[in-house]
């Protein structure tokens, strides 16, 4: 069971502030050479932080950046990609299931995806995939519940979508799902609460979301429902659970006026439109990320013409403007990633128009009890701990859900409330150092990805954490 705890995907936050105001640093610049368009933070070199890579053009090829230990990043060369093949997105996960850290790169103008597997801190071909015309909004999920991470891309010029389904090695099979004009964006997201991942794509001309239930396997794709705009046009697109029901609701990023504009699901249908202003122009990307630590997540859009980010902030699922970040010249995709190993999660951006890669450094949750996993499930995985009373005990609880359990009498921190449902156990303790740091580390086997929720709790303070599920 110990093992059981480590199953998360990528880095998750925990805290018991709840502030509506983000605090980030102003942002730091890397020279990106010509055109960078999409970035992702992922662990090269195997040596528990993660790197950042952009795409560029005029050559092309993917720049790398290394961690220095601390949330600060030096040259670490460049990745050749095919000349004219015009890069854009960029996702990072293990693709081909030996625990390191890969990438995959949109080449809009090839019609592919060219999958880059990490040999051990270089990235070699791992061969193309098939998609259609101008592909854009490139996402990554284990969509078929199988244990590896599988993609879906939106397909601008062919009005289609490119499901691509992992054989297990790191090998794609495409299927092709037939969208509206002109879409932008497409994205993974369980919306009806089966455990697979179903598909979301932004058609820009058509004026509407389209949303693919999953069948089940992968390979039977339906259309379950057409979600319309009055008078906008979405782009980006990007899926979460907003409001905390157990389902994945959908954000997307329109302007002319420049919106998020969310769709709540309830399991058997869809709500209205919720448009939240951004106060931007040209609202055109958007990234759900849980900034200020508080347990759910809030959203970010990037603003082409007003060079800024939007923070939207979560409160019981419903949003506000929080505040924006200045961007370089016509910001692309956000992304977000702990950087610098504190438990919170920084922005990092291209800025096509300005030839820079931007990190944005997180504040916000400074002082507060925060844990992170890192790693790729299955596989190993680590889980650290920062806050924490120095030289404390931490109990680290799991459930097979959320909910409000209250430990009972009799037991250390008696009627402290959890974020955990009744089938709560105690998994392990850890103890902090003198700095209030903890760590603990395990190889996580498949059958545990998926299934389980989890919280810390200080024993000296008797604090906790949020609870971050698989």
């Amino acid at each position: 069971m110990r093992s059981l705890i480590l199953s998360f995907v990528a880095v998750f936050l925990a805290t018991q502030t709840a502030t509506a105001q983000f605090q980030f640093d102003p942002k730091v610049d890397y020279a990106a050479a010509s055109r960078p368009d999409g970035s992702a933070a992922f662990d090269l070199d195997g040596d528990g932080d993660l790197d950042l890579a952009v795409s560029v053009d005029t050559p092309d090829r993917l720049l790398i950046y290394l961690n220095q230990g601390n949330g600060t990043f030096v040259n670490g060369g460049a990745f050749a990609l095919p000349n004219s093949s015009s890069p854009g997105a960029v996702v990072a996960g293990d693709l081909n299931g030996d625990g390191l850290d890969d990438l995959a790169v949109a080449l809009k103008d090839f019609s592919q995806v060219l999958v880059l597997l990490n040999t051990g801190g270089a990235l070699a071909s791992g061969g193309t995939v098939a998609t259609g015309l101008n592909s854009r909004g490139l996402d990554v999920a284990d969509m078929d519940g199988d244990g590896d991470l599988d993609m879906v891309v939106a397909n601008r010029d062919s009005n289609s979508a490119t499901v691509m389904i992992n054989g297990g090695a790191g090998a794609f099979s495409p299927i092709t799902l037939t969208a509206g004009l002109d879409p932008r964006g497409a994205a993974f997201g369980d919306f009806d609460g089966d455990g697979d991942q179903d598909v979301v794509v932004s058609n820009h001309d058509s004026r509407n979301l389209y949303v693919f239930t999953n069948g089940g396997g992968g390979f039977a794709f339906t259309l379950s429902a057409t979600l319309p705009f009055a008078n906008v046009r979405p782009e980006g697109v990007t899926t979460g659970d907003f409001n905390g029901d157990g389902l994945d609701d959908i954000v997307a990023a329109v302007n002319d006026p420049n919106f998020a504009s969310f769709f709540y699901s309830t399991g058997a249908g869809w709500s209205g439109v919720v448009n939240v202003a951004t106060g931007g122009i040209d609202t055109s990307t958007v990234l759900a990320a849980d900034l200020d630590c508080d347990g759910d997540l809030d959203v970010v859009t990037g603003n082409e013409t007003s060079s800024n980010l939007s923070l939207l902030a979560n409160t019981a699922g419903s949003f506000a403007l929080a505040g924006t970040l200045a961007a370089g010249i016509t910001p692309e995709q956000p992304g977000a990633a702990d950087l610098d190993g504190d438990g919170d999660l920084e922005l990092l951006h291209g800025n096509r128009d300005s030839n820079s890669l931007s990190v944005h450094n997180n504040a916000t949750c400074s002082g507060a009890l925060v844990i992170a996993f890192r790693g790729t499930c299955p596989g190993p995985m680590t889980l650290t701990v920062n806050g924490a009373t120095p030289n404390g005990n931490l109990a680290i609880a799991a459930a097979g859900g959320t909910g409000s359990f209250v430990v009972p009498n009799g037991r250390p921190c008696a009627g402290t409330v959890l974020g955990l449902n009744a089938t709560v156990r105690l998994i392990a303790t850890v103890r902090a150092d003198a700095s209030g740091d903890a760590s603990m580390s395990a190889n996580v086997p498949a059958s545990a990805c998926g299934r389980l929720f989890a919280q810390v709790i200080d024993l000296a303070s008797c604090s906790t954490s949020n609870v971050v599920g698989l």
